[in-house]
């Protein structure tokens, strides 16, 4: 397994939760790896996952991305640097990660200690969220979960809550139980969804693709959500494109940026749905193998089908399920792809923190 030196510091602040994001300079790091963070103080090791990475050509390009506060309480990059020993002549890497932390008593109030059954709670530390989530149960012994959020985010827990509210009645997804927000602090308390993950099965892509289509058909008239919407998406990646050009040139080599400015203007999907946001199979729960429920709604929107599309192939290729999308097209009520939409999609993302 793979092993990543930090100050004991950066350690820390991710085991308490005050931080998700490190720069790194160790190569050959991939997104969703295993690894090991090693405290240079004390040469002890903590099991840990990346969940993104991303390339840069300056540690500058990095805050054009991403908050300074993501990566600590430092007033300046200089503070920053000076903790890590950055090597300004060697690659650059931002990763997000995923550590195993302890609920601290100070996260739980007054008034959630008389909502819920403290003892019961267990953390769930998968996903990519800024959030800590548990699983445990309230004071009427019903199964929650409890999400709490001290950092920002593109998406916090504050707009799931708000398309949770907006979808009752429209989508099988978690009611929402609780919420509050105090100082820096979202907490979110919503119904815990039962089902099997969907990257436990191998012959439900035609009922994947059904059930997407039934979400894109839900009705936008009424709906403010347009976080995602395309012309949003596409002003926010011009703006970061000097950025995210290291990373554009991994997949497209030699593209220049001119080229990649024309390209997404010229291909700028058209059409108008409602959006999961993050269609992915782990996301997606199945009951009895017939009763489909959907969670993680934090990113829905008012944008084109291709945002679903593009993030559910993604999923498919990372849980090794690509064999289904024939199957998910006939579901959905397509036979093919539109692949100028996809790569329109797969730059759009890497402006994505």
């Amino acid at each position: 397994m793979k092993e990543i030196n930090l100050h004991k510091n950066v350690i820390n602040r991710l085991k308490n939760g005050t931080q998700n994001m490190v720069i790194i300079q160790e190569e050959n790091i991939s997104n969703n790896e295993i690894v090991f963070l090693v405290d240079t103080s004390t040469n002890k090791k903590y099991k840990a996952q990346i969940t993104s990475i991303n390339s840069f050509k300056s540690i500058e390009d990095v805050f054009k991305m991403i908050p300074l506060k993501l990566f600590g309480n430092y007033n300046n990059i200089d503070e920053l640097i000076n903790e890590i020993k950055l090597d300004r002549n060697k690659n650059i890497f931002s990763c997000r990660i995923k550590i195993n932390k302890t609920l601290k008593n100070e996260l739980l109030d007054k008034e959630l200690i008389n909502i819920l059954d403290a003892e019961s709670l267990q953390e769930i530390n998968i996903g990519r969220s800024v959030s800590r989530v548990w699983k445990g149960k309230n004071k009427d012994n019903k199964d929650i979960i409890l999400k709490i959020q001290t950092l920002p985010s593109r998406v916090s827990i504050k707009d799931e809550y708000e398309r949770l509210k907006w979808l009752e009645g429209k989508l099988n997804c978690p009611k929402v139980y609780y919420w509050n927000e105090i100082d820096n602090k979202k907490v979110l308390i919503m119904e815990f969804k039962e089902g099997i993950p969907a990257f436990k099965f191998d012959d439900i892509g035609y009922d994947l693709g059904r059930n997407l289509k039934k979400i894109h058909s839900i009705n936008i008239d009424k709906c403010k959500f347009n976080n995602n919407s395309v012309d949003i998406l596409l002003s926010n990646c011009l703006d970061r494109l000097d950025s995210i050009m290291l990373e554009i040139n991994k997949t497209y080599p030699n593209e220049k940026k001119e080229r990649i400015i024309n390209f997404l203007k010229e291909n700028k999907p058209t059409d108008k749905v409602l959006i999961h946001g993050d269609y992915s199979l782990p996301n997606i729960l199945i009951k009895n193998k017939k009763e489909y429920s959907f969670i993680d709604l934090g990113d829905l929107s008012v944008s084109s089908k291709y945002f679903d599309f593009y993030y559910f192939i993604k999923s498919l290729k990372i849980n090794k399920k690509i064999f289904m999308i024939q199957e998910f097209l006939k579901g959905y009520g397509i036979e093919m792809l539109n692949e100028n939409y996809l790569k329109w999609m797969d730059i759009i993302d890497k402006s994505l923190y």
